[in-house]
């Protein structure tokens, strides 16, 4: 069972901030996370930033992602 003074400060965080804290803790289960990517996914994550720069409008914001996220998983 997690510490209750670690539960709270942790529901205390800012979204971006939990993101980074779940992204830690699914690394310390599987280290194979660590893993380099490969050159595909590099120029596919490329390609979308350079999608992205192009057409900035067409992109959602963090906090409509995370709404919509909660309200799939509720």
């Amino acid at each position: 069972m997690v510490p209750k003074a670690i539960m709270d400060e942790a529901l205390a965080l800012d979204d971006y901030e939990k993101l980074k804290l779940i992204d830690a803790l699914q690394r310390s289960l599987d280290p194979s996370l660590d893993d380099e990517i490969s050159p595909e996914e590099a120029a596919l994550v490329d390609e979308r930033m350079a999608d992205f720069r192009a057409n900035p409008e067409e992109g959602i914001p963090f906090e409509e992602v995370i709404a919509e996220m909660r309200s799939l998983l509720a």
